[in-house]
């Protein structure tokens, strides 16, 4: 019969318990375990769960390529007979390439074979195995098949790239075993009780992580030795680690918390959205969470002293935003009287799931009840009692060139997000000159649609036209979003037109949770689980649908969804070649090729004729024309010196928003300087590029080849798209 390819990594660090007097080195279990491995790989019985018992943790878990076997031996042993029952025959070559114990951790970077039809197929494997007790607790690796040379054969070169591979996949196992947040986020093991630190003391112990890996991979990697592809991944994680190094030089500047992304909602989010409750652990793991809010906010909030002591408060227009999200996460059952609160709601929907015994489920729920009345409202009303305290004096109502050395700060955060070396006066400019252009595009196309008069009246029409809103209440609500889905599902049937090989991972639409609506903006995007438990999110802002005009739908679902930010980020997730390293997205890091991205899509969707009708195009127009504006909206608040009000009176100029919606754009420019104007610059070089390879490749060019290879290399900085580009039509033009 037909078997399929094997695509194994090292589901295979199991350990049998060692009854040595102290615990054996991480490297001499994996040793033990693969030698074991491979003999009861043999015996048709031998890999039951009472033998993986003996060796895993009860709640263990193995990831490859992002995917995920578990918790326990009996998910385990069946995982491994699936593979038995496959794949005529596997090993695993021993000794390792290479290996180190860092702690409880071995890394290791080594091959295996598997015969697959009278077929040898080999696969590198690297990542680590986390060893507690002499006994597998988490497996973390990552599997890259050979293409047809066994490993004896293969040349200095692919074990140099391989050996940088498997120095980013520990960077990163490092980074997720330092921040509990972002391995939660990512789903990357069981569930765990910690809150990431905000101390100084965390920010020195970060300084610390990341110097070390600067100077390890300049020790041990040569450059010279490095494929292309390689070489470029080393020079953006050295790029990374000094900006995330400088980024901390910034600390003091950089405001605690904006209305889009900050902790008084990241608490909330991860807990819903990123803590699963499989068992009894998981939930005291939830609850222990609950409890660590409080030290965590007080803490958080020591911190925002600091920075007040170092002449650093936010500007007062971000307040109010700030303290109604956090007001309203102190209203709610069991806090006080009415609808349940969002986290009690949830972790009793969680934990009914389990079907415990009644007594042990009262034990958890009031346990849970003591931590939300207890550390929990504890922590955000310190939080609350120092924003109102702020707001009441803050001096600071304009851009960051008020903060002390404002404009260098400035300077660097437009470095950081934009991934260039574009001054302020740049950004101004081209900001000006773009609202120019989109501005007579917009012309054009009102004469098409017969409107007769002046753009600002055009404006009014729309945002007054009956026909481009609906009602303001659920009815209303609940058609937006049907069509909203509707969007969705046309643009994800036509996905092969955009890439080779779309990704498969689904993408659901849902409105934003009411405490995150007061500051959050019109629509949002969180990555579905690599492991595919969970699909890409679109969250809209529903809470005013004057500020939802229909005609500005289309452009906001090709923005956040398919073919914008879900294709990019799914595509990423699916590809075992890019490091996990690159699979990360942190808002701040690479804003502009993943913004530049989602942008450049929506003018994508416009030439596949996406968009249901010209308005639906003007709401295209308009898109871009805000991304324009910000530029010079950014720019003049933070390096010109405007003030909140001139920023209001241009915006009102300009664009066809309402008040409402020019406000809290407004706020936001203010509470993140200099991250606005990544989305217009990254999508101007994107589209550079895209000019650059048609006219070099002429009638062999290929947008789905393209977009692969645009795609391909994970979350990186502009530059690092433009060498790709670079290589890929050098490649292109010798295949011709």
């Amino acid at each position: 019969m037909m078997r399929r390819t094997l695509v194994l990594g090292a589901w295979l660090l199991v350990t049998p318990v060692f009854a040595a007097a102290e615990p054996p080195r991480p490297g001499d279990v994996l040793v033990g375990m693969f030698e074991w491995w491979n003999e009861a790989y043999q015996d048709p019985e031998g890999f039951t769960p009472e033998a993986f018992a003996r060796f895993f943790d009860d709640d263990a878990v193995m990831v490859i390529n992002g995917n995920a076997r578990g918790p326990g031996p009996v998910a385990i042993a069946r995982h491994f007979r699936a593979i038995q029952a496959a794949v005529d025959e596997v090993e695993i070559l021993l000794p390792f390439r290479e290996g180190f114990d860092e702690g409880a951790r071995s890394f290791t970077y080594h091959y295996t074979r598997a015969e697959v039809d009278g077929e040898t197929r080999y696969s590198r494997v690297m990542g680590y195995a986390l060893v507690r007790n002499g006994r597998i607790a988490l497996i973390d690796f990552i599997n890259l098949p050979i293409e047809g040379v066994p490993p004896p054969a293969l040349g200095h070169d692919r074990g140099a790239d391989a050996h940088l591979l498997w120095l980013l996949e520990a960077l990163f196992e490092e980074l997720l075993e330092a921040s509990p947040m972002l391995a939660a986020r990512l789903d990357r093991g069981v569930p765990r009780g910690e809150w990431d630190g905000f101390s100084a003391a965390a920010r020195a112990a970060e300084a610390e992580r990341l110097q070390r890996w600067q100077a390890r991979l300049q020790a041990e990697v040569d450059r010279s030795t490095l494929s292309p592809r390689a070489a470029l991944q080393l020079d953006v994680a050295l790029e990374e680690l000094a900006l995330r190094l400088e980024r901390l030089d910034w600390w003091a500047q950089s405001y605690p918390l904006n209305q889009i992304v900050g902790l008084h909602v990241e608490i909330p989010n991860l807990l819903i959205n990123h803590h699963p409750i499989s068992n009894e652990a998981d939930a005291r793991a939830y609850i222990q969470r609950l409890e660590g809010v409080g030290p965590l906010l007080r803490e958080f909030v020591a911190d925002m002293a600091l920075r007040e002591e170092a002449g650093v408060l936010m500007p007062r227009a971000v307040y109010p935003r700030l303290i109604e999200a956090t007001r309203s996460l102190l209203g709610g059952a069991p806090l006080e009287a009415g609808e349940a609160h969002p986290l009690w709601r949830d972790f009793q929907r969680k934990l009914a799931a389990l079907e415990l015994p009644p007594a042990r489920e009262q034990a958890l729920m009031a346990d849970a009840e003591a931590a939300l009345r207890g550390e929990f409202r504890a922590g955000y009303g310190a939080l609350l009692a120092r924003l109102e305290d702020e707001a009441a004096r803050t001096p600071i109502d304009g851009g960051v060139g008020q903060l002390p050395d404002g404009d260098a700060y400035y300077r660097f955060l437009l470095r950081l997000f934009t991934t260039t070396d574009i001054s302020p006066e740049e950004v101004h400019a081209l900001g000006l000159a773009e609202v120019a252009r989109i501005r007579e595009e917009m012309r054009a196309l009102m004469r098409e649609v017969g409107f007769e008069g002046e753009l600002a009246e055009f404006f009014t029409q729309l945002r007054e036209d009956e026909r481009f809103l609906l009602p303001d209440d659920d009815e209303g609500r609940e058609a937006y979003l049907a069509l909203a889905r509707e969007l969705v599902a046309g643009a994800m049937a036509r996905l092969d037109e955009v890439v080779t090989v779309p990704p498969d991972s689904d993408v659901v639409v849902r409105r934003f949770p009411a405490y995150r609506e007061a500051g959050a903006p019109g629509g949002f995007y969180s990555a579905p689980a690599e492991d595919g438990s969970r699909p890409g999110i679109i969250e809209l802002n529903l809470a005013n649908m004057a500020s939802n005009p229909l005609y500005a739908l289309d452009a906001l679902i090709y923005h956040e969804g398919p073919p914008g930010h879900h294709l990019q980020i799914a595509s990423m997730l699916a590809d075992p070649a890019i490091p996990q390293l690159r699979k990360v997205y942190v808002w701040w890091l690479n804003t502009a090729f993943i913004e530049g991205w989602a942008l450049y899509a929506e003018l994508l969707a416009s030439e596949m004729g996406l968009y249901r009708d010209d308005y639906a195009e003007f709401g295209r127009l308009s898109a871009e024309l805000w991304r324009a504006v910000r530029l010079v909206v950014d720019s003049g608040l933070h390096s010109r010196g405007w003030t909140r009000e001139q920023a209001l009176d241009y915006m009102a100029d300009t664009l066809p928003a309402t008040a409402e919606a020019n406000a809290r754009e407004v706020d936001r420019y203010l509470a993140v300087p200099g991250q606005a104007t990544a989305f217009k610059i990254g999508m101007q070089r994107l589209l550079e590029l895209r000019a650059q390879a048609r006219q070099t490749l002429g009638e062999d060019f290929d947008i789905r080849a393209f977009h692969d290879e645009i795609l391909a290399h994970g979350n990186v900085p502009l530059w690092a798209i433009e060498q790709a580009i670079a290589q890929w039509l050098e490649a292109q033009q010798v295949a011709q």
